[in-house]
């Protein structure tokens, strides 16, 4: 079974652009791969030289990639809800690419744009986001790169929420304005890990009082005390982790986490 595009748009309270959805509905997120049997369709422009690649524009042409499956849903999903990630950063920008040229060129932002700027609360012009996000980025030349993305992951995921992902947007807008929005959206786990000041500690102390557990080796020469410590650590989760714990306490009907905080 295929999705659609109608499929993708009720994603997220239809908060994603249509102009990238129609992207990503015919695999330009992904990486391509070539059919087998596909590459002497290609022929090279150079005499002598192998066969060239098809680009993924020719194989959609000629439907050698089908599209849009459940692992292609489930890259869409975690590129969707951690753009800061690495595979979330070459996941978009290919999405972005249109003409696959390794940059990411102004005329190509503006065609996002045009589908975005409706939908957030900002009147910004054209030219006011081109001015926002080559401040906030600082790309190397006037063409965005992906290097310029993962130099900053946290300034590309601002700029790939206010492009194209409206709900994002707005949380970014209440976190950065709302304390209270901030906590509530906040989601941590806790996490047990071994102490080893408070076990070395622990081990002085059963070797000078000798109530501990000595385990004896094989020759008797010798004992080792064995003591195990653990310490329990609070972790605030970002990104796939964050969303994946939020649908988790959702299907299992846990509203709060172990100890009473608000799961939203």
């Amino acid at each position: 079974m295929y999705l659609t595009l109608h499929d993708l748009e009720r994603y997220a309270d239809r908060g994603l652009s249509h102009a990238a959805l129609a992207r990503v509905i015919e695999c330009y997120g992904r990486v391509p791969t070539m059919p087998e049997g596909s590459a002497d369709e290609e022929e090279s422009t150079v005499p002598g030289a192998p066969p060239a690649a098809p680009s993924t524009v020719s194989m959609l042409a000629k439907n050698k990639i089908k599209c849009f499956g459940f692992k292609e849903f489930v890259s869409f999903i975690m590129a969707v809800e951690d753009k800061t990630s690495i595979s979330g950063l070459y996941y978009w920008f290919r999405v972005l690419d249109i003409d696959e040229d390794g940059l990411v060129s102004l005329l190509e932002i503006e065609t996002f744009w045009e589908h975005q700027y409706t939908k957030v609360p900002e009147q910004y012009t054209v030219y006011d986001f081109f001015s926002l996000i080559i401040d906030l980025l600082q790309p190397s030349s006037n063409a965005i790169t992906l290097i310029d993305l993962k130099r900053n992951p946290r300034a590309a995921g601002l700029f790939l929420d206010f492009l194209f992902d409206s709900r994002r947007h707005m949380e970014n807008v209440r976190r950065s304005a709302d304390v209270g929005f901030r906590m509530n959206d906040e989601v941590w786990i806790t996490e047990e890990e071994e102490d080893t000041a408070a076990a070395a500690a622990a081990a002085a102390a059963a070797d000078e009082t000798n109530k501990d557990v000595v385990k004896v080796t094989a020759d008797d020469s010798q004992s080792i005390v064995t003591v195990s410590s653990t310490v329990s650590k609070r972790v605030r989760l970002e990104g796939w982790q964050k969303f994946a714990e939020r649908r988790y306490r959702l299907l299992s009907g846990s509203g709060t986490d172990d100890e009473g905080d608000d799961d939203i």
